[in-house]
């Protein structure tokens, strides 16, 4: 386990050295997809290590928009959905949503945060110590 990868001992130097490793990886031997594991060889142990964690934690995916959900203003058919949340919450919502309606809203959280977000959920910390505004 790297130590310089934790929260509490933050190396912006070395993981920004460590994602250009694997990248250079990935530009050698084309996409990594599915077959990765038979590349490691030519990794560090830190990048092979970084690429196990999101391989084996990423829940996240994305999908296209269809014609009539994309922002047109935006000029470009390449715009996508991610989707953050298992299958049965996702389910969950599209019912609740079908019901109810729903809307967008904004959620200002810090940059910092938005990691742990994606991969977590947004919590309601309201009220909490872990409330840092509001």
């Amino acid at each position: 386990r790297n130590r310089n990868l934790q929260p509490q001992n933050r190396n912006s130097a070395m993981l920004q050295s460590i994602i250009s490793e694997i990248l250079q990886v990935q530009q050698d031997t084309g996409p990594l997809g599915a077959s990765w594991t038979t590349r490691t060889a030519s990794m560090s142990v830190a990048a092979a290590g970084l690429m196990q964690w999101v391989l084996a934690s990423n829940r996240t995916y994305l999908a296209p928009l269809d014609h009539d959900q994309r922002i047109q203003a935006l000029g470009t058919t390449y715009q996508y959905l991610l989707i953050s949340a298992p299958p049965e919450k996702e389910a969950a919502f599209q019912k609740g949503k079908a019901a109810c309606g729903s809307f967008f809203a904004f959620h200002g959280s810090h940059v910092g945060n938005w990691h742990s977000i994606l991969r977590n959920g947004l919590k309601n910390a309201s009220h909490t110590k872990l409330m840092s505004a509001g």
